[in-house]
C-alpha cells in the first residue's frame, strides 16, 4: 500500500470567480474582504432621524429607525445618533424613502435624483410620536391550579 502525501492544494480559482460576480473581492494575504462593489451612479441618501422630547423640549436622535427604498428590500437601520446613509444602485429618477419606528407615525419622503453619482443629504428628519389610545384592552392569562390563595377575614 502506497503512502499519500498530502501537497499544498491549488488555488481555488471557483472561489475567486465567484466572489467577483457577487462583488468581494479576494486578496491572498489577508483573506477575503466584504467589499461590495459600488457602481459609479450610485445614489447616496444620508441624514439623521429625530424626534421631539416632551420632556426637555429638544430635538433628540432616534436610534433604531427602518429607512426603506419603497417597494423594494433595500432599507438600513439609523445608529445611535439617529445617523443614517443609504445607496440606491438603480436608474431610477426618483424613489421614496419609508421611515418606521415602534411608537411613531409612519414617514415618507421623496427623494429625487437630480443627477447620477450624487449624494443627497436630507438633514434632520423629524419624526412624531404616535400618542397611546385609551381603547386599548389588557388580557391576563392566570395560571390553573389550586383555589387555596383566599384570604379569610
Amino acid at each position: 500500500m502506497k503512502k499519500r502525501t498530502l501537497s499544498t492544494p491549488a488555488p481555488l480559482y471557483g472561489v475567486v470567480i465567484a466572489l467577483a460576480i457577487w462583488g468581494l473581492s479576494f486578496t491572498p494575504a489577508h483573506g477575503y474582504s466584504i467589499m461590495p462593489t459600488i457602481k459609479p451612479d450610485t445614489l447616496v441618501i444620508k441624514g439623521i432621524v429625530q424626534y421631539v422630547n416632551d420632556r426637555t423640549k429638544t430635538m433628540d436622535a432616534l436610534p433604531g429607525t427602518a429607512i426603506m427604498i419603497k417597494g423594494t428590500r433595500i432599507g438600513v437601520a439609523s445608529n445611535e445618533n439617529g445617523n443614517f446613509q443609504l445607496r440606491d444602485a438603480s436608474d431610477r429618477d426618483s424613489l421614496t424613502l419609508v421611515l418606521s419606528h415602534v411608537g411613531f407615525f409612519i414617514k415618507e419622503i421623496s427623494v429625487i435624483n437630480r443627477h447620477s453619482g450624487n449624494e443627497e443629504n436630507l438633514g434632520s428628519i423629524v419624526m412624531k410620536i404616535q400618542p397611546l389610545k385609551n381603547d386599548c384592552t389588557l388580557l391576563i392569562h392566570l395560571p390553573k391550579g389550586k383555589k387555596t390563595d383566599k384570604k379569610q377575614h
